[in-house]
């Protein structure tokens, strides 16, 4: 009998796992749209030094990589803005991840009951239903804890920033070399969006 409830238990586990691995991939987002213009438009658009178009231009971009985005113009100073990553707040992951809840309650719930009730045989004045309950309640509370921490701590799971980018192109004076605009990723963190402005 206990052989029985050991193998059972093992099941639950591998499912679990899976469950949660399956959850992560769920979510996740493919790409991000961080839509690109400037003033003037009709300026080329590089990332990471390969050209993808002209402004205005939504950028489809894999959340789990970083970039350089490069605006060029002929007779305007170039401008390079660096795309960091920061990880989604865990409130949000959590909310996202309300589902896990009634499955963890079932997967985990259920080798937690069946573990409760055979081996320990204690809390008998719960009754089936109460322990059942019981085990319903942890078994989600694990799943939802463990599957958001897993979820959020994912490179594909995080956010790009800054989310929009603007810039007004600076006219390059006669015989000046390029200049290289270059933001820091420690200067991003709140930027919402970035707009470069002329003289």
């Amino acid at each position: 009998m206990a052989c029985r409830h050991c193998f059972r238990a093992v099941t639950a586990f591998i499912l679990v796992t899976i469950s949660l691995w399956s959850c992560c991939s769920i979510n996740q987002n493919l790409f991000q749209n961080i839509p690109a213009t400037s003033q003037p438009m009709g300026v080329n658009v590089l990332v990471d030094g390969r050209l993808v178009g002209k402004t205005p231009i939504n950028l489809k971009l894999d959340p789990t990589s970083v970039y350089t985005v490069r605006f060029e113009a002929e007779g305007y100073r170039p401008v390079e803005i660096k795309i960091t990553q920061r990880r989604p707040p865990m409130v949000e992951t959590m909310l996202s991840n309300l589902w896990l809840i009634p499955v963890g309650g079932v997967v985990i719930g259920t080798p937690i009951y069946l573990i409760w009730r055979g081996a320990t045989g204690k809390f008998e004045e719960l009754g089936e239903m109460g322990r059942g309950m019981a085990s319903f309640a942890a078994g989600g509370l694990i799943s939802w804890i463990v599957g958001s921490n897993l979820d959020r701590n994912r490179a594909s799971s995080s956010i790009l920033e800054p989310q929009t980018l603007h810039v007004e192109m600076e006219k390059a004076q006669a015989g000046e070399a390029p200049e290289v605009i270059q933001i820091e990723r420690e200067k991003l963190q709140q930027i919402r969006w970035i707009r470069i402005a002329t003289k």
